[in-house]
Order: structure tokens, then C-alpha cells, then sequence
């Protein structure tokens, strides 16, 4: 779950996380391009530097229209900037074990 732009990233994210397994149902922003990141990393150390770009246009309703996937996944990953990226409208859906939904509702400044 995500947002990606309708663009050769986003087309090169869904068809690489589809090989791997992962049933992906991405939010296709056309308009924004599928966001970029730069990672530095020396030794144990890394900086990241983030343009999220598509990542910014993912709603809760895109999430509420395939919950079902949700519900039905083995395994969660939430971001910090997913969670960020959501804040504007203050609500963050957290998922933990066991499908046990919770309802965060949180306010993050930037």
C-alpha cells in the first residue's frame, strides 16, 4: 500500500516488489512522480534523503477501498514517513498483530 506516480519508477517499484511476493496496491498518482531516495551509507552509519513526492497523495480512502488486502496480509511494514505523510489529516491507521486494527489519531508538525 502506497502511492506511486504513473512513471517508469513507479512501473520498476510494483514489478519488483511483485516478484518478490508482494501483493501491491498502490495509489497511481497522475500527475506526481513516484517519489526518489538517496541513502549514504558508511559502515554501520546511513543518511537518507527523501523526495516523497507520490507519496504525498496517498489518502485514507485509497487505504479504506482495499482494506481487505489488510486484513488478509502475514506481514506489516509502516514508515516513519508514510506516518508523516498521513499526519495532515490526522489520522493513522496502525496495524499490529493478529489483524488487531488500531485507530491512532496523531498530529505531527513539520
Amino acid at each position: 500500500m502506497g502511492a506511486v506516480g504513473n512513471d517508469e519508477n513507479g512501473k520498476t517499484l510494483s514489478s519488483s516488489a511483485t516478484s518478490a511476493g508482494v501483493n501491491v496496491q498502490y495509489q497511481i498518482s497522475p500527475t506526481v512522480p513516484t517519489g526518489t531516495c538517496a541513502a549514504l551509507i558508511t559502515g554501520s552509519h546511513r543518511s537518507l534523503c527523501a523526495y516523497l513526492a507520490a507519496a504525498e497523495t496517498f489518502t485514507i480512502s485509497h487505504l479504506d477501498e482495499h482494506f481487505q488486502f489488510v486484513e488478509k496480509a502475514k506481514f506489516y511494514y509502516i514508515s516513519v514517513s508514510w506516518v508523516r505523510t498521513l499526519s495532515s489529516q490526522n489520522s493513522v491507521v496502525v496495524v499490529s498483530g493478529k489483524l488487531k486494527v488500531l485507530v491512532l489519531l496523531c498530529r505531527v508538525s513539520s
